[in-house]
């Protein structure tokens, strides 16, 4: 048995520790990430809409592509690729080393990567909430053992939770699909999606 396996682009390894598919997703965004040095230029080349235009479009997917199965990383993995996008936004921006990343992330209106993977993490529990069928579903409604050492996208995203109840709606009305009607009127359980697109 291989040590790692893909499956829909995202890659397993043996003790979920998601390196190989963050190494690999760091090599693809730098390989964008050096378009957009040639396309940016102090006197000519592609202003500033357009940089941004091709970060959010080529390189910021393979930053975040899968991070729902990935979130339980280690800080160092996440960090790795955070890295990616405060080069991004030195380019965009034209922004000197010394400038503070949260001064460009405000001047592109470009959110941090943790926050929007918090955001997709979140959206995702919600889709499971929704669906009465799902298996993850039970999962999210049991309680923890307290004996599991590692994290978890249960353990993870009830964190999240707490830390937005404020936030959050307080029901989440399930989706039942039949063969004679459709949902259309129960899409308001994954509101939070709308605001992730922004």
């Amino acid at each position: 048995m291989e040590d790692q396996q893909t499956y829909l682009g995202v890659t397993f390894d043996k003790r979920m520790t998601w390196k190989q598919h963050i190494t690999s997703a760091e090599a693809k965004a730098r390989r964008k990430l050096n378009i957009m040095r040639k396309l940016a230029g102090t006197k000519w080349g592609a202003n500033e809409k357009i940089l941004k235009s091709v970060y959010q479009g080529n390189v910021r997917p393979h930053l975040e592509y899968g991070s729902s199965a990935w979130m339980t990383a280690a800080k160092s993995h996440h960090q790795t690729l955070d890295k990616v996008q405060k080069q991004a936004l030195r380019i965009i921006t034209g922004a000197m080393k010394s400038t503070p990343i949260r001064s460009m992330e405000d001047i592109t209106n470009i959110p941090p990567l943790g926050k929007r993977r918090e955001c997709k993490a979140m959206i995702q529990a919600t889709k499971y909430q929704c669906s009465q069928d799902h298996p993850m579903n039970n999962r999210l409604k049991q309680l923890s053992s307290g004996r599991l050492k590692r994290s978890s996208f249960t353990l993870e995203t009830r964190a999240l939770q707490r830390k937005h109840q404020e936030t959050l709606p307080k029901y989440i009305e399930p989706i039942v699909f039949t063969m004679n009607n459709t949902p259309s009127r129960h899409y308001s359980c994954c509101t939070l999606h709308q605001k992730q697109n922004r």
